[in-house]
Parts: C-alpha cells; structure tokens; sequence
C-alpha cells in the first residue's frame, strides 16, 4: 500500500485568475512544456509546430519562440487520423 507521495499545489498558484500583470501566470516556450509533459521531444515540438500540428487551448501554434501558459491546454494533430476518421464503421 505504499504510493509516492502526490505533488500538493505549491500556495503560489492561487492567483492564476490575475493575468492583467502577466506575472502570476508562468510562460513558457511550447516545445519544453510538451518536452515536460512527455508529449514530444523539444526539437520535435518546434517541427510539429513548423508543420502547424501544434494545438493551444484548440488554437494551432506555430510559432516555438511566442510563449503560451504553462498551464495551457496542448494537443498534437496526428493528421494519419485525420485522413480516416470513421475507419471504426463497418
């Protein structure tokens, strides 16, 4: 029954609804917050986003060097997908 212990949210980050100074929101390049999240490398994150396969809060992303939340909302477009969408019909 021994499970690590969960990361308790660090007291600073109650005030994310102050954005206005920009100072409570972290911001960080899109590529080391996908490398953190183990949703690609930081070199494959900065070609996803040149090839327009990077999603913030549903938005497409293309440029590496414009910083985004470090809370925001990252998907990548696997366009394979996209091309067969209903392959589950029969």
């Amino acid at each position: 029954g021994h499970h690590p212990p969960s990361p308790s949210p660090s007291p600073s980050s109650t005030g994310l609804g102050a954005s206005e100074d920009g100072k409570s929101i972290l911001l960080e390049r899109p590529a080391k917050i996908m490398s953190r999240r183990g949703l690609s490398s930081r070199r494959e994150g900065e070609r996803l986003m040149s090839q327009g396969r990077v999603l913030v809060d549903g938005k497409v992303h293309r440029d590496p060097g414009q910083r985004i939340h470090s809370n925001a909302n990252i998907s990548v477009v696997d366009f394979e997908n996209e091309v067969k969408p209903t392959v589950l019909l029969n």
